[in-house]
């Protein structure tokens, strides 16, 4: 071979071993990009996997704190009102008292009206692990915190903290993955019947509620006789049902406790009224509506807090006219809870009927000319029945007095006199007749601003209650086993519970108190305290900044 042929194949030698170190430094480097690549993404997917255990840890401890929470109102003292605006907690076991060195860890009011976030939440739960893994080499824990600075009674922020650990190299102690913070805002709701401006239970001539009325507050009606097509409420004209006073007569409105709610940096009139249909239809006709329109400014909230109906709506106006913080698709919420309408003559305690349980611890009147004097009861009449369970009477000058529980074998009528239709009560009775109860006439308390805490009329029915005059104003809480009938320009404060209800074209009105469920007179039937907790907001925030930025991120 000649010397020019040996330097050829050199060189093609020569070239063949740098390509072939470039393939290999090539396939190296790929190799180790893979590696670090794949090594990467088992770190992330490791993290992403610890990430979500300590969100789920932190989901935990917001069950923990609602438990705890439900429980603070369910064993609240007899007699003491629940709040979580004081300083207790309690259980089935006794309380947690929330003071710590004289300090108050919900302070009732401050200046602001949102809570920082770092520094206004207090320790509620101290942290607690719940699960551990891989032979106790990782765990996971919880914390909570609240915070109430506005002294709400049934609404509290709650902060929950999840955190998953390592174990560390010396195996004694643990080393901090990851933690991730939760927030919501929890508001304890009072599912008694008396908690609503109206309650209705099986329904009649396949409506509940029908008519031109105005209600203020909160509706719930079962409709368990009625088809996913049977209207469960008709309104027309004008008919609505509100979440404020607007409209309500001065001699109502000056008698009755205030009703501020605080929204975010404003202080509303609310009633914080809800919709709650469980069969049948809600038909909106003209201008009827739920709620209304928000306008910013105003000192009144419109839109109602939510409502919840399974089967849909009907009318020329249907949920166009629906004005919901929570829209207008969301079911109805408490099919879990057997909620049902309580029936007077039902058996109940041990006795043939609830009747029979008042009659054995009231003042029962059942004597030819008692009963007459109370078929018609008027601003003159004079009258005075009572015992050690009850007593009714009448000064003559149109001043009522009720205590205890009265039963009355009739019917019993409060009716005008001439020019005079003012009776004015005092005193915390029920009045249960075995037939029909008429209110014709002004039925108020005597004093100004005692209502529901000192003076409050309950009327029971076990036909009707019917309210057949114009112009006349009552107040008082009203029970009808049959039906509910207030077909003129009646304003009523106070709460309606019947299986159906009347309310014709002349725009009747309904206030609800909502200090009446915890007052409720002796003897008022279907008087059971129910409460359900529900998360209002609830979301992942970040783990520094305020209230207010966590908020809007919601």
């Amino acid at each position: 071979m000649s010397r020019a042929a040996t330097k050829r194949k050199t060189r093609r030698s020569g070239a063949v071993l740098v390509i072939t170190l470039m393939f290999t430094l090539i396939a190296a480097i790929g190799t180790a990009a893979f590696l670090h690549l794949t090594k990467t993404e088992i770190a992330h997917a490791r993290l992403e996997s610890h990430s979500t255990k300590a969100f789920y840890a932190a989901e935990v401890g917001l069950e923990k704190a609602v438990k705890f929470l439900k429980n603070d109102f369910y064993y609240a003292p007899v007699g003491m009102q629940p709040s979580w605006a004081d300083d207790k907690m309690y259980s089935a076991t006794g309380y947690v008292d929330m003071t710590r060195g004289g300090t108050v860890l919900m302070p009732k009011y401050l200046s602001t009206y949102h809570p920082d976030y770092v520094n206004d939440f207090y320790a509620f739960l101290d942290e607690t692990p719940y699960a551990f893994e891989g032979n106790a080499n990782y765990k996971s824990t919880y914390e909570v915190q609240l915070s109430n600075l506005l002294g709400w009674t049934d609404r509290i922020w709650v902060k929950t903290i999840g955190r998953y650990y390592r174990k560390s190299r010396d195996g004694y102690s643990y080393v901090l993955e990851t933690e991730r913070t939760a927030l919501a805002l929890v508001r304890a709701l009072e599912i008694s019947p008396w908690n609503n401006a109206i309650f209705a239970g099986e329904g009649q001539a396949g409506r509940v509620i029908n008519g031109n009325v105005d209600i203020r507050g909160s509706v719930h009606l079962l409709g368990t006789s009625l088809g996913s097509n049977d209207p469960a409420a008709e309104f027309s004209g004008s008919g609505n049902v509100g979440n404020n006073y607007a409209g309500i007569p001065p001699d109502l409105g000056l008698r009755i406790p205030p009703i501020q709610r605080a929204y975010g940096q404003e202080i509303l009139d609310s009633l914080e009224a809800e919709v709650r249909v469980q069969h049948g239809k809600v038909a909106l006709s003209g201008s009827s509506c739920l709620g209304a329109p928000d306008v910013p400014g105003n000192p009144i909230k419109e839109t109602l807090e939510g409502v919840f109906i399974s089967d849909g709506y009907g009318g020329n106006a249907g949920e166009g006219n629906v004005y919901s913080d929570n829209g207008t698709r969301n079911p109805y919420d408490l099919s879990d809870f057997d909620i049902t309408f309580p029936r007077l003559t039902d058996p109940y305690g041990g006795y043939p009927s609830y009747m029979d349980y008042l009659r054995a611890d009231a003042l029962v009147i059942s004597s030819g000319a008692q009963l007459t004097q109370l078929r018609n009861i008027d601003p003159t009449s004079s009258f005075s029945f009572s015992n050690e369970k009850g007593m009714i009477a009448m000064d003559g000058s149109g001043h009522l007095t009720i205590r205890g529980v009265v039963v009355v074998e009739g019917d019993v009528n409060f009716n005008k006199r001439g020019s005079k239709k003012l009776i004015t009560y005092q005193g915390k009775g029920s009045l249960a007749s075995v037939g029909t109860v008429g209110i014709n006439c002004d039925l108020l308390t005597f004093s100004f601003s005692t209502f529901p805490r000192v003076d409050i009329l309950g009327v029971m029915a076990v036909n009707a209650i019917n309210f057949n005059s114009a112009q006349i104003n009552v107040m008082g809480v009203f029970y009808a086993q049959n039906q509910i009938v207030s077909q003129k320009q009646t304003s009523v404060a106070g709460t309606f519970f019947s299986n159906y209800f009347d309310m014709g074209q002349n725009v009747p009105s309904i206030y609800q108190v909502p200090e009446v469920v915890g007052h409720l007179p002796p003897g008022m039937i279907g008087d059971m305290r129910i409460w359900v907790v529900k998360k209002v907001t609830w979301g992942e925030i970040p783990n520094a900044g305020s209230l207010l930025q966590a908020l809007e991120e919601l």
